[in-house]
């Protein structure tokens, strides 16, 4: 059995949305589907103008006006992906703030028993068996676990006494899910 008790702040909100948003499994299956999904959009403009009636010499042009659209399109985003992420949800954190709430609490008390995860915050209390955590996954500055695709109990590395603790709690939980699962 584990008991933490720590606070979370605006980085470890932020470092949970970048990892959910930019570097889960899930974005990573995302970004095989948009390359696809531009072409087609583009191809279909394409389509529309042929059947439209363009001549030859215009469907020419407009073919390559489209495909150099299509190709700056992808290395724009490709290259700036990132960063638009980080500036929608620094966005949702700064529109939530603005009205004077919390998108999470931050004096944090989770108790890990032998059935179930009890977590005490000051905006809710929540209790949750081992059969509905979804998955365990480790970010660069937590430990995440995921109840569904977008909600999880963050624990800081910080809040660990040594790496040895650390290690001791990932096998617990994993183990646990693993037996109730």
């Amino acid at each position: 059995m584990y008991t933490f008790e720590y606070t979370l702040d605006e980085a470890d909100y932020l470092e949970f949305n970048k990892f959910l948003y930019i570097e889960s499994r899930e974005t990573a299956q995302m970004k095989k589907i948009r390359k696809p999904v531009y072409f087609a959009i583009y191809f279909s403009f394409v389509a529309v103008l042929i059947l439209s009636g363009i001549t030859y010499e215009g469907l020419i042009s407009v073919i390559m006006i489209a495909l150099a659209c299509v190709v700056a399109t992808l290395m724009l985003f490709i290259i700036f992906w990132k960063r638009i992420a980080l500036f929608f949800i620094m966005l949702s954190i700064n529109y939530v703030k603005k009205d004077g709430k919390s998108l999470f609490g931050k004096e944090n008390k989770i108790h890990f028993d032998e059935i179930s995860i009890h977590e005490v915050t000051e905006l809710a209390e929540i209790k949750v068996t081992y059969e509905n955590v979804e998955r365990i996954m480790e970010g660069r500055h937590a430990i995440y676990i995921f109840l569904n695709a977008i909600q999880a109990f963050i624990i800081p590395y910080r809040t660990f006494e040594s790496k040895q603790q650390k290690t001791d709690f990932l096998f617990f939980i994993k183990e646990k899910v693993r037996n109730h699962n």
